[in-house]
């Protein structure tokens, strides 16, 4: 009996969970990207060369393997790419119009107006004259974030004129695929972020962190998410109401989705920052997973190929987080060294970088070294050690 064939789109350090999930349980399975060093295509029974963001590339190789499925896992640029060739050929998947709005910022934002939803003030540009135009009537703080990228990069903050706008909109423009960029107005607040599932349109597991930032580097770039969140359930009942109403109102039907929400300082009010079509990055679905023990790879290679998903949630105790390793100066990456203090409390960790890579200061995920997940007590021990990270990890630069 021929073996069920699933093509997953990417092969870096964080797709290496979902392709040994589909190879445990028996899939034959083939991955794709630009870079055939990747680690994960060691552990796939094929690999192509053949970037995730080219549609029609990808849809010729899942004819010519003849799939049974197709999966974007902890990879916004893949998503679409995955829903694109599910519908082009019949196979399970979310339609391609949806996930396309989920990835583009412009749409999304759109999306939300439209079916009231508290979202930011905003407006998009693909013109430096308009922007500047446009920028020098309004008032400021406003966020500048290229449409469809992700991981935070190429995104700015503006908080007074002075400030060069040309190079704020070049480096948002440089990381969009569609050289366009959206202005926001900035929601104060506390961000939480996490993981759900989704099967036959209904929101069966939604689990929400808090995220927070290194202000001393970058405050629009990640460094750290606590799950579970300290917000109380009336907060956490309401978001999921908001998110199981998207989902209705969209149309997505099946898989993982990586959740932003800011909870604004004054009134309260939730607002949805991001919805993407797939599981999120730094092994946010793997340190969800030992918090909860819901497999979301195993999930979604079932969905994927059409399958039931197997519903296992239970809270665990203690509090856990992913801690986004980083650097604050540019060097040769010479390896990393974590104190006891640190170390004792790591459940795994995985390193993007090899020995002898140039190092930048984090400004985006790109730039991350790695990421460690980490069990803590209680949440007052979690926030102290993450908040002073620097002082139990030190990265060895050259």
């Amino acid at each position: 009996m021929k073996k069920k064939t699933i093509l997953i789109l990417g092969g870096t350090l964080m797709q290496v969970p979902v392709i040994q999930s589909a190879k445990s349980q028996g899939y034959y399975v083939i991955t794709a990207d630009y870079l055939p060093n990747n680690i994960g295509h060691k552990f796939a029974d094929e690999y192509f060369n053949i970037s995730t963001t080219d549609k029609e590339g990808i849809l010729q190789l899942a004819r010519q393997k003849n799939i049974d499925g197709i999966l974007a896992y902890a990879s916004d640029p893949a998503a679409p790419t995955a829903a694109f060739v599910s519908e082009q050929i019949g196979l399970p998947g979310n339609k391609y119009s949806v996930v396309n709005m989920m990835s583009n910022k412009t749409l999304f934002r759109q999306f939300l107006y439209n079916n009231h939803f508290p979202t930011p003030e905003n407006h998009s540009f693909n013109d430096y004259d308009s922007f500047k135009s446009y920028i020098n009537k309004i008032n400021y703080p406003v966020i500048i974030k290229p449409v469809d990228s992700s991981g935070s990069k190429g995104i700015s903050i503006i908080i007074n004129r002075d400030i060069n706008l040309k190079t704020i909109y070049n480096n948002a423009i440089e990381y969009s695929r569609k050289k366009e960029i959206i202005v926001e107005k900035i929601i104060e607040g506390n961000q939480l972020h996490g993981d759900a599932f989704v099967e036959n349109g209904n929101l069966i597991m939604m689990y929400l962190g808090d995220q927070n930032f290194d202000d001393s580097i970058n405050k629009l770039v990640p460094c750290y998410t606590i799950w579970p969140s300290k917000s109380n359930e009336k907060v956490i009942s309401h978001i999921e109401n908001q998110i199981q109403e998207f989902i209705q109102l969209s149309g997505f039907k099946n898989g993982g989705l990586n959740i932003e929400i800011r909870i604004e300082k004054e009134t309260g009010i939730p607002y949805i920052i991001e919805i993407g079509p797939r599981n999120g990055g730094h092994f946010t679905p793997d340190t969800i997973h030992y918090a909860t023990n819901f497999d979301f790879a195993k999930n979604s290679v079932n969905v994927a190929l059409g399958g039931k998903i197997t519903y296992h949630k239970t809270i665990k105790q203690g509090y856990f987080a992913n801690l986004i390793l980083h650097s604050n100066q540019t060097g040769i990456y010479k390896g990393i060294t974590f104190k006891k203090e640190l170390e004792n409390k790591i459940i795994e960790y995985h390193i993007y970088k090899n020995e002898g890579d140039i190092i930048y200061p984090y400004n985006g995920s790109n730039t991350a070294i790695g990421v460690a997940i980490v069990k803590f007590n209680n949440y007052t021990e979690a926030i102290e050690t993450l908040n002073n990270a620097y002082k139990y990890y030190i990265i060895n630069l050259a």
